[in-house]
């Protein structure tokens, strides 16, 4: 059984996201305790400042590890079909990076292909742009605009942006997202430049 949550829907029911959370948790008879709360930060998912005088965590939030996961765990929920372990997006995700340099981007920590399971759920994170879910872009056109986003440095990566970043790219400040991606996908034939757009997945 999938559960999609909307926080739109939500908001419209005045339900907040953690009652939502509390409940589907419930639901599938799976109580939230301090078990729960010990679990996340053993699995390094989750940090915080300390307790306050009833124990509580103060100010708790996720690490970058527990966002990957989490939006992992959503976005592979929604793409998905029941019983899958691959996607569409599994198998795009091998083929642009068979497209880029191999290794670490120089004078940086940031690696140019990361991995499979990175570069899939930025292609999903892409996917949730209002603009394409009436019009998605198909595989082939993915590739032929990375490969030709790739080849206009002529082996002068230096200012080239690392896949992740190609495919999806936010603005920690501003909540903004800009793809590179699909920008040279919308405009084949002429010079790209980012198309930017709020969204709520990163």
């Amino acid at each position: 059984m999938k559960l999609l949550i909307d926080k739109a829907e939500c908001d419209r029911q005045n339900i907040p996201m953690s009652l939502a959370m509390y409940l589907a948790s419930l639901y599938h008879k799976e109580i939230i305790t301090d078990v729960t709360f010990h679990d996340a930060c053993n699995r390094g998912l989750m940090e915080y400042d300390g307790f306050d005088m009833f124990h509580h965590p103060i100010n708790p939030k996720l690490t970058p590890k527990g966002i990957e996961l989490v939006e992992g765990l959503f976005l592979n929920s929604e793409f998905r079909r029941e019983g899958e372990t691959r996607d569409r997006f599994d198998d795009l995700a091998v083929k642009l990076m068979e497209l880029y340099p191999e290794g670490r981007k120089k004078g940086s920590s940031l690696n140019w292909r990361e991995t499979e399971g990175v570069i899939s759920q930025r292609l999903k994170s892409l996917m949730k742009n209002k603009d394409l879910k009436a019009k998605p872009f198909t595989d082939e056109e993915a590739i032929e605009a990375t490969k030709r986003y790739v080849q206009s440095f002529n082996g002068d990566y230096q200012y080239m942006q690392v896949l992740k970043y190609f495919i999806i790219k936010k603005n920690l400040e501003t909540g903004e997202t800009s793809s590179q991606l699909l920008s040279w996908i919308k405009n084949k034939g002429e010079e790209a430049t980012d198309v930017s757009w709020m969204d709520s997945v990163r």
